[in-house]
C-alpha cells in the first residue's frame, strides 16, 4: 500500500543516489571513467526498481502524512540514516588513506583502513549499502516482493565484491587483522 510518506522517502532515496554520483565525479581518487561506469549501473538499478515499486502500490490519498506513519517507517528511517552515516564515514576513511592532511592525493597505493566499522569487516561500506536497501524494504512495510528481489541482488553483488576485496587485503598485507570478516560483522 502506497503512502505519501513512502513516495517522499523514495524521492529522498533518488536524491541520495544523485548526490553519490556527484561525489564520484568530484571526490574520487581513482579513474573517473571506471567510477562513473560502476556507479551508473547502480543508479539505473535504483531508478528502475523504484519505478517498479511505485507501480504495485495502491494510492491512499485523503489521509494526513503523519496519520500514515507506522512503527516500521520510523525503524526504516532510523536504519537508513544510521547506515548512510556509517557508509559516509567509511568512504571518508578510504579517501583519506590516499590523501595528505591538506587534502591532496599523495599516493595511489593501497593501505589497511582502520576506524569505524573497519575494525570488524574489510568492506563496511558494502555492508552499509545492504543495510540501506534493507531499510527501504522495511519502509515499504516488508511486503514488496520487487524490492526484496532488489535487496537480494544487492546482497549477492556486495557480498561477492567484499569477498574479493577481503582476499586482496589478506594476500597483499601479511599484517592484515585476522579477526576481520569480509562483509557482515562476526558472520561472513
Amino acid at each position: 500500500m502506497d503512502t505519501v510518506f513512502q513516495r517522499e522517502f523514495t524521492a529522498l532515496f533518488l536524491k541520495r543516489k544523485r548526490l553519490r554520483l556527484s561525489l564520484l565525479a568530484y571526490a574520487s581518487v581513482s579513474s573517473p571513467v571506471v567510477s562513473f561506469i560502476s556507479y551508473s549501473t547502480a543508479l539505473d538499478l535504483a531508478m528502475v526498481s523504484t519505478s517498479l515499486v511505485h507501480t504495485v502500490f495502491i494510492f491512499n490519498s485523503g489521509k494526513d502524512l503523519f496519520m500514515q506513519v507506522c512503527w516500521y517507517h520510523i525503524l526504516g528511517i532510523m536504519m537508513y540514516i544510521w547506515a548512510s552515516v556509517h557508509q559516509h564515514r567509511c568512504h571518508v576513511i578510504l579517501a583519506n588513506l590516499r590523501k595528505s592532511k591538506s587534502g591532496k592525493v599523495v599516493s595511489l597505493n593501497h593501505s589497511i583502513p582502520f576506524g569505524d566499522w573497519f575494525e570488524r569487516v574489510s568492506c563496511p561500506h558494502y555492508f552499509a549499502e545492504l543495510l540501506i536497501y534493507v531499510s527501504m524494504a522495511i519502509i515499504f512495510g516488508f511486503q514488496n516482493l520487487t524490492w526484496w528481489l532488489v535487496v537480494m541482488f544487492v546482497l549477492f553483488n556486495q557480498a561477492l565484491a567484499a569477498v574479493l576485496c577481503h582476499e586482496f587485503y589478506v594476500n597483499k598485507f601479511s599484517c592484515y587483522p585476522t579477526h576481520r570478516k569480509a562483509f557482515i560483522p562476526f558472520l561472513f
